[in-house]
């Protein structure tokens, strides 16, 4: 599956599902699809927010290789708005303390210093 191509078709429920389906608890297609997300264009990371919380409620032990990457786009003050949201969504759907004992303190520290730029973000639409 061309998930590049697949993502830039938009959202649905069905999407969704056979990019979930394909993934199917293995490795190598779940940091694809990770990857699309992080280093995608803007309407591929945000397709494939969803299939990838999926992913991750289902098979927890999927995202554990990956966590300290995402702990450091999360520190990146060039990293997307919709990226960042969506990786704390992840870190809520599973137990990060199991995967990364230290952890906690880190991601708290990144979105705390995101937090700043958020503020930005909203008061210049405003």
């Amino acid at each position: 599956m061309d998930l590049k191509k697949r993502l830039e078709l938009g959202r649905s429920g069905t999407q969704t599902s056979e990019i979930v389906e394909y993934v199917s608890g293995k490795p190598k297609q779940f940091k694809e699809l990770l990857e699309v997300f992080m280093e995608g264009r803007y309407r591929q990371s945000q397709t494939a927010a969803m299939p990838l919380t999926i992913c991750v409620k289902q098979w927890p032990y999927l995202i554990d290789p990956h966590i300290k990457t995402l702990i450091k786009i999360l520190g990146h003050s060039s990293t997307p708005p919709a990226i960042v949201r969506n990786i704390i969504r992840l870190f809520q759907v599973f137990d990060i303390s199991k995967a990364l004992p230290r952890g906690r303190p880190q991601i708290f520290a990144s979105v705390i210093c995101w937090m700043p730029m958020r503020r930005l973000l909203f008061e210049s639409t405003l």
